[in-house]
């Protein structure tokens, strides 16, 4: 049987969750078998699907805010904004200029200047 990242994402999540403690060791096997399995390739897939599994467990939204500067947003705003706690995953761009870029899953809202500027060269060009 041939194992998705998906099955292998949960496999894991659920052997970490029950146990307290020896998660590097733990981890260590877990790469040992994808190694031995031929599936090394897929681990980057898996740990996406690891982590979208975490956070779903964890009763998590991650939100990633692009920003000219740290702190542009202030957490609980935007977990007022959401409904839910979240993981806030912060991203400097100097090509920002101004303003944030917000993604929730597929949901995204782009407030940037540079975004305003295309606009505006877009109209313009009209």
């Amino acid at each position: 049987m041939t194992y998705s990242p998906t099955h292998y994402a949960a496999a894991l999540l659920d052997l970490l969750l029950s146990k307290k403690e020896g998660h590097e060791k733990l981890i260590a096997k877990f790469a040992a078998l994808l190694v031995k399995n031929r599936h090394a390739g897929k681990l980057r897939d898996i740990m996406n699907e690891f982590e979208r599994l975490w956070y779903k467990h964890q009763e998590i939204t991650p939100v990633t805010v692009v920003s000219a500067t740290k702190n542009a947003v202030h957490p609980k705003d935007i977990e007022k904004l959401v409904g839910t706690k979240i993981a806030l995953i912060e991203k400097i761009d100097e090509n920002v200029k101004g303003g944030v870029r917000i993604s929730v899953g597929d949901w995204r809202i782009d407030n940037t200047l540079s975004r305003r500027f295309s606009d505006m060269k877009g109209t313009i060009s009209k």
